[in-house]
């Protein structure tokens, strides 16, 4: 079953082989803005993760001849980044303890009330987009580590415009890829605003990779400073400025 299809709503994957439970909070989700896929088994389920993207799960855990723990842990290797909220008409101690070590962000009895199971959808779709934006910046940053070395190795020391003419592409890149990491930064900070003690994933502003962030924004500063000679451009100069400001905040 998938709820009528929602431009730009929250994708929530809900697993349960309890028919009624699994299609009644599925219409209950969409009347609540949520764009809602179904299924009744994990092959059905990791079948659709497989086919696209979710801000979301709902999984019950004791499924028909299944573990539904079993299924956490390979949605969790299909994204990394999706978070999961469990469901059971039979809490067990064990199986709590068990979900702790996954990304389980709510573990919830049945009859859940519907506005507390809309509350953590709201709070785990959340918690997914920050950390998939994470990830992205630690790709893009790890590209763009790469791209500062390759830099610094073709503009030596004392290099005139002519010698250095073939690093202008490199900086360009470098200058398009801290305007990624911005965005990355605001949306982060947009995304944890008035909310940062709901979310289990740390404070933006004592991340520790923001650390890194700032590592490479000093490389950048000192490259555009060494080359503010040859490029006599007032838009890198101000790029320049503006990140210096950005390390003083």
């Amino acid at each position: 079953m998938t709820t009528q299809p929602c431009q730009g709503c929250d994708r929530i994957l809900l697993l349960d082989d309890e028919q009624t439970f699994r299609e009644s909070t599925a219409e209950l989700l969409a009347r609540s803005g949520f764009e809602v896929q179904t299924a009744a088994d994990s092959a059905e389920a990791l079948v659709l993760m497989g086919s696209r993207p979710f801000d979301g799960i709902i999984s019950d855990i004791l499924l028909a001849g299944e573990d539904g723990l079993a299924f956490v842990r390979s949605a969790a290797a299909l994204d990394p980044c999706v978070q999961v909220i469990l469901v059971t008409a039979f809490p067990a101690l064990e199986t709590a303890i068990d979900a702790i070590q996954l990304p389980v962000a709510a573990y919830m009895v049945k009859p859940v009330p519907f506005p507390d199971l809309v509350d953590q959808v709201r709070k785990v779709v959340k918690e997914t987009r920050v950390r998939r934006v994470i990830r992205d910046s630690q790709d893009r940053l790890a590209h763009w580590n790469e791209d500062l070395r390759l830099m610094r190795s073709r503009i030596p020391s004392g290099a005139q415009v002519g010698e250095i003419s073939m690093a202008h592409d490199f900086l360009r890149l470098a200058v398009g890829n801290l305007a990624g990491t911005l965005l990355d930064m605001q949306t982060l900070l947009d995304l944890t605003r008035d909310q940062a003690a709901d979310l289990a994933t740390c404070r933006v502003e004592r991340c520790p990779r923001m650390a890194v962030h700032r590592e490479v924004i000093q490389d950048c500063v000192q490259i555009l400073e060494r080359t503010k000679n040859a490029f006599k451009s007032r838009s890198l100069a101000q790029v320049r400025q503006n990140l210096e400001h950005l390390l003083k905040v």
